[in-house]
């Protein structure tokens, strides 16, 4: 997938809706990770989001730079990118949102460690999600009890579909009420 994807499942037409309709208003990026199939720890994607991307888009426009704003969101490996920075900068981001996720290597015990030196309330707000029928739902699962054995609040929802566009087309609007209530009252 590419930076056009998140659009083509319609989710700037559900971001409009939600802010004419009385959402705060907020800014959407999607970014392209051109070597998607590197192994992440040789992955230069996420540095780029972090000392890159972030600072460039709240340098250039009217963003708010408060964690209560940010929140990290993805598909696919998109969304264990989600999973990994947001706990890899549990200061910088109030959300996770972990749609059919591809967890990497490390995160699954990432939890377990940040609890040595944090409280389950440090933790951002975690949305994950599958389709029932999705080929990686044993990894997601244990992903998922790795969050509950450890106490850490988060939303886990399984609906009918694969791993495809079209499960992905369907959770809009769902996806789109949950960010958005993370960024309630911040008008």
């Amino acid at each position: 997938m590419d930076d056009t994807f998140w659009p083509s499942i319609g989710i700037t037409r559900a971001a409009d809706s939600a802010i004419r309709a009385g959402a705060p208003a907020f800014i959407m990026v999607f970014p392209y990770e051109v070597h998607n199939f590197d192994p992440v720890p040789e992955s230069k994607f996420g540095d780029a989001v972090m000392d890159d991307l972030i600072p460039y888009i709240e340098g250039h426009y009217n963003a708010c730079t408060l964690r209560a704003c940010r929140a990290v969101g993805g598909l696919s490996r998109g969304g264990g990118w989600a999973i990994h920075l947001g706990l890899t900068h549990l200061d910088m981001f109030s959300a996770i949102g972990a749609h059919s996720p591809g967890w990497f290597a490390g995160d699954l015990y990432r939890v377990q460690n940040l609890l040595t030196t944090h409280t389950d309330a440090d933790f951002p707000r975690i949305y994950i999600d599958r389709g029932d029928q999705d080929y990686l739902r044993d990894s997601i699962d244990v992903y998922e009890k790795n969050l509950t054995a450890a106490g850490i609040a988060h939303v886990y929802k399984v609906s009918p579909g694969i791993h495809d566009s079209a499960y992905w087309q369907s959770q809009v609007p769902t996806y789109i009420a949950w960010y958005e209530q993370g960024f309630a009252g911040l008008n």
